[in-house]
């Protein structure tokens, strides 16, 4: 899926990059143009999955997500028509949940990898929740975001905390929360209830409960999801721990989201340095990239690449919060 700039004076790529996309055989579908392209706008475009009912679910990525296998065995885990999982499993139901997200240390639903169930009407029920939000912030000031309200829960009042794998609270205070992040969270956990959370080494799937409360249906070992991740196409050498959860349990281990100055275009080219065992994904990205080139002649080489990366993110590297951040 692509979505052109506001200000492009083009309605799709040029011809020589549709090209190279086919020649590899990705398919490419056009979403509408915004209006803006604050960071914040940006961020909540990613909601537009919601929409797309002519799929049973949606994966989404972010565009610094460096994938390390073919992550589609995800649809497979939560796809109740799949007997290969109800015999394999000896269950009736699937291993995770409809809607998906993953924790991180200080937060407890991260906006660069998630799953989402589409159905009618479920943008529009979200637009309808951000709408709520602003109105009873916008008396707040900059960020227009209340701590305790968030996105429409309290915490301390319900009796509930969020959990990320490492922090846990009772306000909406972790990074991203007035943006995707707090968002996704409020989404899955307090919205639609029908969810799986994969914390570390624990997945969790919840289901609809009363009041408004989610219920914990059943937790087990990610070594349950991890005997059904398909090979790694990429070799990778992770420069961590027995405890670090990002290395073994899928999944964190099937990707790396190069958040930051981690991104392997702002990072840059270096032949030497991206040797070392924490540069694995700069690594990784700049071998696929010089072979993809290779194969469609597009002239990236050791020597020219750092010329013609781009540098800086035009709109920033942190969301803001912009009044008008998501629109029908």
């Amino acid at each position: 899926y692509l979505q052109m700039h506001p200000q492009s004076n083009h309605t799709e790529l040029p011809p020589d990059e549709t090209a190279s996309l086919r020649a590899l055989q990705i398919n490419t579908v056009y979403l509408q143009k915004p209006d803006s392209s604050s960071f914040s706008d940006i961020m909540m475009e990613k909601f537009r999955i919601l929409q797309m009912t002519q799929y049973k679910r949606v994966m989404y990525l972010d565009a610094d997500v460096i994938p390390f296998n073919n992550m589609d065995y995800l649809f497979e885990l939560s796809d109740p028509d799949s007997e290969r999982i109800k015999k394999q499993q000896q269950r009736q139901q699937p291993l995770i949940q409809p809607n998906f997200v993953y924790a991180t240390k200080g937060e407890p639903a991260n906006g660069g990898v998630f799953m989402f169930q589409p159905k009618e009407g479920a943008y529009d029920e979200l637009v309808q929740i951000v709408a709520d939000q602003r109105e009873a912030a916008k008396d707040l000031g900059y960020p227009f975001f209340s701590k305790l309200d968030g996105w429409g829960h309290k915490f301390v009042q319900a009796g509930d905390e969020w959990q990320g794998t490492h922090k846990s609270g009772q306000k909406w205070t972790w990074h991203g929360v007035q943006s995707d992040q707090g968002l996704i969270y409020y989404w899955v956990r307090y919205h639609i209830q029908n969810y799986t959370v994969f914390r570390g080494q624990i997945v969790e799937n919840y289901v609809a409960g009363p009041n408004g409360q989610p219920v914990l249906k059943e937790s087990f070992d990610s070594s349950v999801i991890q005997a059904h991740e398909p090979p790694t196409k990429i070799v990778v050498h992770h420069p961590c721990g027995q405890t670090d959860y990002n290395c073994r349990n899928p999944p964190y281990s099937n990707f790396r989201h190069a958040v930051g100055k981690s991104k392997p275009w702002q990072h840059g080219y270096d032949s030497q340095d991206i040797k070392r065992r924490d540069r694995y994904h700069i690594r990784a990205y700049f071998e696929t990239l010089f072979a993809i080139s290779n194969r469609l002649g597009l002239g990236f080489t050791p020597e020219n690449v750092n010329d013609r990366l781009q540098e800086k993110s035009p709109l920033g590297d942190k969301p803001g919060m912009s009044p008008v951040a998501i629109k029908n």
